[in-house]
């Protein structure tokens, strides 16, 4: 377990690195304490991590079945370690689209980062060069310690340990000693709110976040029964309508530079200028922040809208 901490703590350094312009404001003082404070996140994530194994490991500690129990730790310890450091360096790419830690809604886009393995692959192939050499280097000094520990007591002490260990597990794995455990929102109080992402680490958001999702709600099985409920007269079904649909793209946040027609005809959105040059562009950006809002809020009402957005990310946001 001490072991896997210090290995969780150099992947914080590494995400710190990696995404140091985001804590650019944070006093040295108070990056510093959040590393101190990421270890209490980090023991959590470990012995959650660590549980289901210590439940099988037990019964061959306390019958000495000491071979399985070496194999079994060996081939744990390195699936333990892949999985940290996969999840902590994948969120490191991952966090400059978000500013913030990935949780379970990551699943909700897991069938698109597998249409894009290959892609992404080549383009982050130095961070899995990466992820490699810290993965050989821990174990080069974390499985030679397996080895080391050895146990000649009688099977009724075996049995006391793995007792206080279960113990010991549940306290660490619930983070706190209050009625409360340890939550995600508990890294931004202290040492300040900047710095919360660079506390918390990813196995632990995946660990303890749970997934939300809205239940629909459907107060009346047809809109005959709205109308009815309004005491309005159900109207007549309209015709299909004879001309070809229209889709309105709005671009919220996107500089010209990197759509430019003119001066940049190989530029950022090849997509995007192909439909510009086929349709009708507005080239001149619209006001900042509450002019914004008011000019969108009058056009959008009009327009059919799809589920979801075709583009979601942190510096674009399209409707379509």
């Amino acid at each position: 377990m001490f072991g896997l901490t210090l290995l969780s703590g150099f992947l914080r350094l590494c995400f710190y690195l990696l995404n140091q312009d985001t804590f650019a404001l944070s006093s040295f003082e108070n990056i510093a304490l959040a590393f101190v404070h990421g270890i209490r996140f980090d023991l959590v994530s470990i012995m959650l991590l660590l549980s289901p194994w210590l439940l099988v490991a037990m019964p061959m500690y306390v019958f000495r079945w000491n071979k399985l129990l070496l194999f079994s730790s060996r081939a744990y310890l390195l699936f333990a370690s892949l999985l940290v450091i996969a999840l902590n360096l994948m969120d490191s790419v991952y966090f400059p689209f978000t500013g913030r830690r990935s949780g379970m809604e990551v699943l909700s886009f897991a069938s698109d980062l597998q249409d894009q393995t290959v892609q992404l692959m080549m383009q982050y192939w130095y961070m899995i060069v990466i992820g490699l050499v810290i993965l050989i280097a821990s174990q080069y000094f974390l499985q030679p310690a397996l080895g080391r520990t050895k146990s000649n007591s009688r099977w009724y002490l075996r049995f006391t340990y793995c007792l206080i260990l279960v113990l010991v597990t549940a306290a660490l794995g619930r983070g706190s000693t209050g009625p409360k455990q340890l939550k995600p929102i508990h890294a931004f109080s202290w040492p300040e709110a900047s710095v919360g992402n660079l506390v918390l680490n990813t196995p632990f958001m995946l660990m303890r976040q749970r997934q939300r999702s809205l239940d629909k709600v459907d107060y009346f099985s047809d809109d005959r029964q709205a109308y009815e409920a309004l005491g309005r007269a159900v109207p007549t079904q309209s015709k299909a309508p004879t001309k070809d649909n229209v889709v309105l793209i709005i671009l919220e946040s996107f500089s010209m530079e990197y759509l430019n027609l003119k001066d940049n005809p190989q530029n950022y959105a090849p997509f995007l200028q192909t439909l510009m040059v086929k349709g009708w562009s507005l080239t001149r950006p619209t006001p900042m922040a509450a002019a914004q809002l008011m000019h969108c809020h009058q056009s959008l009402p009009a327009c059919p809208t799809l589920p979801k957005p075709l583009m979601s990310a942190r510096h674009i946001r399209a409707v379509t």
